[in-house]
């Protein structure tokens, strides 16, 4: 089961289950929201909540989107990306 919301990068994130998505998940920054499909195994949820998290963890910066070499990128999400996993813990 998912939580109904999460913290990341000190902001809290919505978390919601649908059932009609085409997608199988999806984040909207300007909503603080992740949307994961309900339709999908427990495993795939955590899978993709995961990936959501780390366009959040992205988006915590704050600035434009732009292209950014690999170490910028990481250091942009470390920070959001160790507080989600020291919070969080997805055992069966």
């Amino acid at each position: 089961m998912l939580p109904k919301s999460i913290l990341i990068g000190g902001v809290r994130w919505k978390i919601r289950e649908l059932v009609k998505m085409e997608e199988k998940g999806y984040a909207e920054e300007d909503e603080l929201r992740i949307t994961i499909c309900k339709k999908l195994s427990d495993e795939n949820k955590r899978l993709i909540l995961l990936h959501e998290v780390l366009h959040a963890c992205v988006s915590c910066g704050g600035e434009e989107k732009k292209t950014y070499t690999e170490e910028e990128f990481i250091l942009r999400i470390q920070a959001p990306l160790l507080g989600f996993l020291k919070t969080y813990s997805f055992k069966d």
